[in-house]
């Protein structure tokens, strides 16, 4: 009995995948279009190969006939141009850019459609003029009236003057200048059951669009996120070749268990954080998706705008909607950096802001001053006007304020050629008292007594000991003071930066990148 169970089991698993292996090729076989633009396109694949151009663009236009997709058209024009159909070429340039005016290389078509037309003019160039031949003029002489015998006139063969020929114009050669490389692009098909699910490449922060979607990319290893409300997601991986056109088709299966998920914001493009704020933005609003029952933290930011937090309880099986407003920062941001300014006091109008290196520290909108300080530095100030949503960045090379050694050198030198001075004039002044207690005491002084002599050389040289003991103190005051060597500097810059607030799980802060 068990056995007769078994067998019925692998009869019906078997049936079941027979039916699907056959609902699957009459998936591929449904599309009579798909495949007549598939065969026409591999036709042209293999013409390109084969250096047929003209041939490989019809083929890559009766593809666009079948199935109407702008790629077909690129190639046909890529093909015209190598076959050196260069008209053509323009034509379907043009075309692909009437149907893609946002495509990615838009800019550099239109690039080579300018060179390509000059080439066509050049070439054209001005029409030479016409050289017309005229007949040579026969000259008729009158008869002469003499009277002479009858002859036989024998006329002349008639000369017949054949009308000019036209002057054969020759058009130049169309000589086009060193172009980029260019190649036909593979084609990418990508259509779901039930239609209308959203298509992102690799990440949810890059959506494709919704299905069907055709299209082209690069060259490369893909994943493909499929969602559709009510529906599992599904994830695909896809090889994109140049050479083939890649048909993908995704059958959603019903979601009851995840609960889906719409996120707005006042503003479009916001990034989309959820739970987990390190692991990165997730998508961007408006958001749709699946997640979980039950609670969640969301994150939403913008350049420009304070990033919003709200909690989300998720119910199963229901569409849970959360719409954020967002609201625009009114601030700037301030970077301090440099390798001589480690540890600096940051002033900004006379209040301390923060000490080097400061990163993208906030700072409102408006003139400020700006000074920067540091132990045996030079400080340093200058203006500085910050902007809303500009990240200011301030580098700065601090001088080392000069040596107070020449200095306390010279208050030495002045301290000891006022203490000779003194000792000098002491002792002149003890000579001088010496000779005064002798003329006082009625002792005979002759004005040839030595001590005259030697007191005032004594006054003398201690005279010029208080001179240059004021001098040099005068040059340690200078060297105590003086403002010697280079000065400090700051340079101060200011860009607009793609700056989104972040709190992450040990800082609370922005990050941005540049933008030129």
């Amino acid at each position: 009995m068990c056995v007769r169970k078994r067998a019925s089991l692998a009869f019906f698993l078997a049936g079941l995948l027979a039916f699907l292996g056959a609902s699957g090729q009459a998936r591929a076989d449904s599309d009579p279009a798909l495949s007549a633009a598939k065969a026409a396109f591999s036709k042209g694949q293999q013409l390109y190969l084969q250096k047929k151009f003209i041939q490989a663009a019809e083929a890559f236009l009766q593809a666009n006939r079948a199935k109407p997709i702008p790629a077909f058209l690129f190639n046909a024009a890529v093909a015209f141009e190598k076959g050196k159909a260069y008209q053509k070429a323009v034509l379907y340039f043009r075309r692909y850019l009437a149907k893609k005016p946002k495509a990615t290389d838009a800019g550099k078509i239109r690039r080579r459609i300018a060179v390509l037309e000059k080439a066509l003019r050049d070439a054209a160039g001005p029409t030479p003029p016409r050289r017309t031949v005229e007949p040579p003029r026969r000259t008729v002489e009158p008869p002469r009236r003499t009277v002479e015998p009858p002859r036989r006139t024998v006329e002349p063969p008639r000369r017949t003057v054949e009308p000019p020929r036209r002057a054969v114009v020759r058009r130049r050669a169309v000589v086009l200048p060193a172009l980029p490389t260019i190649r036909p692009k593979g084609v990418v098909v990508i259509s779901t059951r039930p239609a209308g699910a959203a298509i992102y490449l690799n990440s949810k922060m890059k959506k494709l669009g919704q299905s069907p979607w055709q299209g082209s990319l690069p060259k490369g290893e893909y994943t493909v996120i499929i969602e559709h409300r009510g529906f599992k997601p599904e994830k695909k991986g896809i090889s994109v070749s140049p050479d083939r056109l890649l048909d993908l088709f995704v059958a959603l299966s019903r979601e009851h268990y995840l609960g889906w998920v719409q996120i707005t914001a006042t503003t479009p493009g916001a990034k989309v954080y959820i739970d987990k704020r390190e692991f990165g933005a997730i998508g961007r609003t408006p958001y749709t998706g699946f997640l979980k029952p039950g609670k969640h933290t969301i994150w939403v930011g913008k350049v420009g705008y304070h990033m919003a937090k709200k909690e989300l309880n998720v119910v199963s099986g229901k569409t849970n909607r959360l719409h954020i407003r967002l609201t625009r920062l009114k601030h700037g941001w301030l970077t301090v950096s440099g390798a001589t300014g480690y540890g600096a006091q940051v002033l900004l109008d006379g209040k301390e802001l923060c000490k080097v290196p400061c990163d993208r520290v906030v700072v409102m909108p408006g003139k400020h001053s700006l000074e920067i300080r540091r132990k045996g530095y030079k400080p340093v100030k200058s203006d500085l006007i910050v902007r809303r949503l500009r990240l200011h960045t301030a580098r700065i090379k601090l001088a080392k304020k000069p040596s107070r050694v020449s200095a306390y050198v010279a208050y030495g030198f002045a301290a000891g050629l006022l203490a000779g001075g003194i000792a000098l004039g002491y002792i002149s002044r003890q000579i001088t008292d010496d000779l005064q207690g002798d003329i006082n005491n009625n002792v005979l002084v002759n004005s040839s007594d030595g001590r005259f002599k030697r007191g005032r050389v004594y006054a003398y040289i201690a005279n010029g000991m208080f001179g240059l003991a004021g001098l040099a103190a005068i040059f340690g005051v200078y060297y105590t003071f003086a403002d010697r060597g280079p000065k400090s500097q700051v340079r101060l810059y200011h860009k607009r930066v793609a700056i989104t607030p972040e709190l992450g799980p040990t800082f609370a802060g922005v990050r941005g990148t540049w933008r030129w």
